[in-house]
């Protein structure tokens, strides 16, 4: 969702500075219809910022369930095991195995949408 609002904006944007770099249109609106038009760019603008605040919030929140997949995982296996320091097991623990399974498929459902860095 965030990437298609992202494209969506960059779209409108380019009409909008195509729009203004064209000075004959410019030339041949009158008084009333110049005003119509800064009007419609004063608008596209606030419109603009709105999805770009969407977008931003569709990050936030999917940051944000990350975060709390983790904890929730993290939660269960530090209630379920109880670790001491003289025992070495090398067993792996079962919610270290489903947290690393849950951030596995996560990674696979979003790698086309992340930057290659």
């Amino acid at each position: 969702l965030q990437d298609s609002i992202t494209w969506l904006l960059e779209f409108v944007n380019g009409l909008v500075e195509n729009l203004q770099a064209d000075k004959e249109l410019q030339e041949q609106l009158s008084g009333s219809n110049a005003k119509l038009l800064e009007d419609c760019r004063g608008l596209l603008g606030e419109r603009m910022s709105e999805l770009m605040q969407l977008a931003e919030d569709c990050l936030m929140i999917l940051y944000l369930e990350i975060r709390v997949q983790c904890y929730y995982h993290l939660l269960i296996v530090l209630r379920k095991q109880d670790y001491k320091i003289d025992i070495v097991s090398s067993d792996p623990d079962s919610g270290v195995t489903l947290l690393n399974k849950f951030l596995s498929q996560l990674e696979e459902k979003v790698r086309d949408y992340l930057p290659l860095s």
